[in-house]
C-alpha cells in the first residue's frame, strides 16, 4: 500500500501535466471541432434568436 501511495505522489510531480502548452491546447480545439462537425451540423439547433432575453451587439 504505501508503494501505490508513493508512486501516486510521484505522478503529481510530472511537469507536462501541470500545465499544457498552449499550441497543444489549441490543436486538439482543432481537430475536435473538424471531427464534430458534420455530426454538430446534423444536429437541430437548440435555442433560437427569439429565445434570447438580451442580445449583444
Amino acid at each position: 500500500m504505501l508503494e501505490s501511495l508513493e508512486r501516486k505522489n510521484l505522478k503529481l510531480n510530472i511537469p507536462y501535466d501541470l500545465e499544457e502548452p498552449e499550441d497543444i491546447t489549441e490543436s486538439l480545439m482543432k481537430l475536435s471541432e473538424l471531427s464534430l462537425h458534420d455530426f454538430l451540423a446534423s444536429e437541430p439547433d437548440i435555442y433560437t434568436l427569439s429565445d434570447l432575453k438580451v442580445r449583444y451587439r
